[in-house]
């Protein structure tokens, strides 16, 4: 499970960035899933382009907490960990959740069989 939050600042580097390297990878482990937080003032029109460029993924809202707002503040860490663990708490037990931020991605994961491991 790869997990990210995403402000209106990264919605273009989701789309183009970050997605597609994961999307690529569905070939072959076609179990992989993809949750993306969006943060408070991501607007409709930016959650259907998300939505239309990956269809497989699932996307959330972070909720309003009126008594700590700071909380979401993207400069802040604080959301990450509420993240981890909201994911955590949500998928089937075994899944590694890896957490990466918009702005980092990867080209491939390699195909390696057990002897790699074994050096």
């Amino acid at each position: 499970v790869f997990v990210t939050g995403c402000n209106s600042m990264f919605i273009d580097t989701l789309i183009k960035h970050w997605l597609p390297p994961i999307s690529a990878q569905r070939a072959v482990s076609t179990n992989i899933q993809v949750h993306v937080y969006l943060l408070h003032g991501v607007t409709e029109e930016e959650k259907n382009r998300i939505r239309l460029a990956v269809p497989f993924f699932r996307l959330f809202s972070v909720p309003e907490v009126p008594y700590f707002p700071d909380c979401w503040n993207a400069k802040h860490f604080l959301w990450k960990l509420w993240l981890l663990q909201e994911t955590c708490s949500s998928v089937e037990q075994g899944f590694p959740v890896i957490y990466l931020d918009t702005g980092v991605t990867f080209c491939r994961w390699p195909k390696a069989g057990p002897s790699l491991f074994l050096l």
